[in-house]
């Protein structure tokens, strides 16, 4: 094999550029969208499924104390006959101490989301760093799924961009 049947032609170069461009793009597209859904799929499957307890102030802390006593005026009423002053006072608790100390945190808000899309890039670049993981049992089995089928297609979508840096370079 001579060198000159090596040497691509300018019109072929450029037409190589170009087609690998439009595949990059498709696939880095596709990759992208992969990877923005899978954060919000980690977000609803690990951020939503475990509930946080949550640092609460003295006047939290004296509403949850209120919300305990009510709940042994309510349990304490029902095992006894009705009086006047108990009942008023099962309503008042009733009406004013209604904080739960553990609260499911599941607002989809930017840190959350950016967190667990950083976790599904992780997973789709095969990089893992490792600050977030899945801890639910469906989380890691979706972790597994979800890595079967972004991991090629994002190694796709690298490996044409370099082919087209490649062939933009020899232009």
């Amino acid at each position: 094999m001579s060198v000159e049947n090596q040497i691509l032609t300018l019109a072929e170069l450029t037409s190589l550029v170009k087609q690998n461009l439009k595949r990059c793009f498709v696939f880095c597209l596709i990759s992208v969208s992969l990877m923005l859904l899978g954060g919000l799929l980690f977000f609803y499957i690990e951020h939503c499924a475990t509930t946080t307890k949550t640092i609460i102030s003295k006047q939290q802390q004296g509403e949850v104390n209120c919300i305990k006593l009510c709940d042994q005026l309510i349990k304490y009423r029902n095992e006894t006959h009705e009086i006047p002053s108990l009942v008023n006072l099962t309503a008042t608790c009733s009406v004013e101490c209604k904080v739960p100390v553990w609260r499911r945190e599941c607002e989809l808000n930017r840190a959350y989301f950016f967190m667990w899309t950083e976790y599904a890039m992780t997973v789709a670049t095969t990089i893992g760093y490792g600050r977030f993981v899945a801890k639910t049992d469906l989380g890691k089995i979706m972790t597994i799924i979800y890595a079967i089928f972004t991991v090629p297609l994002t190694m796709a979508a690298l490996s044409l961009c370099v082919s087209v840096i490649k062939y933009s370079t020899q232009l």
